[in-house]
């Protein structure tokens, strides 16, 4: 018997490590894709204005926590152009690379490396994640990262609960979310719910009570930069955050279902499909095993028995039901939310991906049953991906589907040619002349388009985010001053202005086409020599 059992001890350790080859080629792909898209697409309303996070660097900002502006800094750092739009993102595409590879890791430590594969496989493929956090400048990059840094460790944390320094490290994880957004305060109610529904956790936490005492004091050390900024400036980006999920009036069905609309593209729908398949077959094993959550807990001294073949139907552990505790939480409040008002689907995205190392394990099984069927379905997700990623770049490169005002890769059209206008015109001299816009994500395009090389800001008395303190109002004083508007608002906006000016005159409109569609139509405006500080709001008290 012997030779036999090394035998199958061969071909397991060889059948783990050509997965383990196909995460990392996985990985390898993705990220030439990631680099070729963030030189080619354009910044989009948000994109634009986390530049000035990067050049503006703080403990804090207004309407975030600092991680954004804290690795757009070091992209730039690292291209050497702080300009570059590539710079800007390069630390998001590489950190995504990085999160591919602790999905992987998380999940195949306790499910096996062909379920860390197909974890890989599907993060990739969710919409969000594969298309958007994992390219842009965007929070939900580095929060994904800190996010399954924690839960790694927190899996580490259930083998061997005795050892203080996993905690700590756990802990600090957290912080990391915490400094990327601050949904990751949800945690404590995910641990709760954890707590409160499996015996395996309140064992795990009663033998080693200093654990999570040096976790939580990992989360406040990692996030006290932010505390102690929000403290200076009156909790502003705290009040920022918490005042989008207040104001609740009446029942909004309609809200809901932009919400789930929201959800289904954002996460695609197939991916949708396949989240929620794999959270329900964890669901029915638990209501099929309800041992599992009494059993002792996973430790070094009490070590899993082996699970044998996947069809024989081997009980969730504890990691699953943290899980499926964190997403619950998270999705659940949300969508609760959207019922009396409206959300933005991406709120909820750290739910779902704490339910992708699930999906993995879904996919295992099926793997053993359908081989056939389960590669390709990895491999239709994986192609849709590429496909959604190939038509954006060959969009944003050659525009061969001229949609003019409907293009989501156009918000950037018409900045660069405002900015180059301008400066022909002589009225890019920072010591006389300074640019503003109303909005600020047309700020953050106007700024980006400038170089950073003269003062840019947003003249809004209750909406003008970060350029709170970014700009002093009376650093323009006795400047001209460039409005820059849609055509739509631009005589509001002129009668609005004109008091703060001696006077003002029209230079004319830039006119964004591609391919003989009108994108937007921008409205120049020049203020002649401003005379009293304009109240960019709101102001901390």
């Amino acid at each position: 018997m012997q030779p036999r059992c090394e035998s199958n001890s061969k071909t397991k350790t060889k059948t783990e490590a050509r997965f383990q080859r196909g995460a990392l080629a996985l990985i390898a792909a993705t990220l030439v894709v990631r680099l070729v898209a963030a030189a080619t697409v354009g910044p989009g309303n948000d994109e634009a204005y986390h530049v000035l996070y990067a050049w503006h660097l703080d403990w804090s900002y207004f309407d975030h926590p600092p991680m954004l502006g804290w690795l757009g800094r070091l992209g730039l750092e690292l291209w050497g152009d702080p300009r570059s739009l590539l710079g800007l993102r390069l630390g998001f595409v590489l950190l995504f690379a990085a999160t591919t590879w602790l999905m992987y890791r998380l999940t195949a430590r306790r499910w096996g490396a062909r379920a860390g594969f197909a974890a890989a496989v599907w993060l990739n493929a969710i919409g969000y994640y594969g298309g958007a956090s994992g390219l842009f400048a965007l929070p939900d990059g580095p929060f994904a990262f800190f996010w399954l840094a924690m839960l790694d460790r927190l899996a580490a944390v259930q083998e061997q609960p005795e050892r203080h320094g996993v905690w700590l490290v756990a802990g600090l994880a957290w912080g990391g979310a915490l400094l990327s957004k601050y949904i990751a305060a949800a945690l404590p109610l995910g641990v709760v719910l954890w707590l409160m529904c499996d015996t395996r956790a309140r064992a795990l936490v009663a033998r080693n009570l200093r654990g999570p005492l040096l976790f939580a004091l990992g989360g406040l050390i990692a996030f006290s930069p932010t505390l102690g900024w929000n403290a200076v400036h009156g909790w502003v980006s705290f009040a920022f955050q918490g005042g989008r999920a207040v104001g609740w009036t009446s029942l909004r069905p309609d809200a809901l279902g932009l919400a789930l609309a929201g959800l289904a593209a954002y996460l695609f729908p197939w991916m949708l499909a396949v989240l929620l398949t794999a959270a329900a077959a964890t669901l029915r094993e638990l209501k099929a095993n309800p041992r599992a959550l009494t059993s002792p807990p996973l430790t070094s001294n009490n070590p899993e028995p082996s699970p044998g073949p996947p069809t024989t139907g081997r009980p969730p552990d504890s990691l699953d039901t943290l899980l499926l505790c964190l997403a619950a939480v998270v999705i659940g409040f949300f969508l609760m939310l959207a019922c009396v008002k409206p959300i933005l689907p991406h709120w909820t995205m750290i739910g779902w991906l704490s339910l992708v190392p699930l999906a993995g394990r879904w996919t295992d099984r099926r793997w053993a049953t359908h081989p056939v069927r389960t590669r390709r379905l990895l491999t239709a997700a994986l192609a849709a991906w590429a496909v959604v990623m190939g038509v954006a770049i060959v969009q944003a490169r050659w525009t061969p589907l001229p949609l003019g005002r409907l293009d989501p890769l156009a918000d950037h059209v018409g900045y660069p040619q405002v900015a180059a206008q301008l400066r022909a015109r002589g009225l890019a001299d920072p010591d006389r002349v300074f640019w503003f816009t109303r909005r600020w994500f047309s700020a953050g395009h106007l700024a980006l388009a400038s170089g950073g090389d003269l003062e840019v800001t947003c003249f809004h008395d209750h909406d003008a985010r970060g350029f709170v303190f970014w700009n002093d109002p009376n650093a323009t004083l006795g400047r001209d001053g460039v409005l820059v508007s849609e055509s739509s608002r631009t005589d509001q906006e002129r009668n609005a202005y004109a008091p703060y000016f001696e006077a003002f005159e029209p230079l004319g409109r830039v006119t964004a086409t591609q391919r003989g569609r009108v994108v937007r139509t921008l409205e120049l405006t020049l203020f002649r020599r401003q005379l009293k500080p304009f109240p960019i709001g709101p102001r901390p008290e």
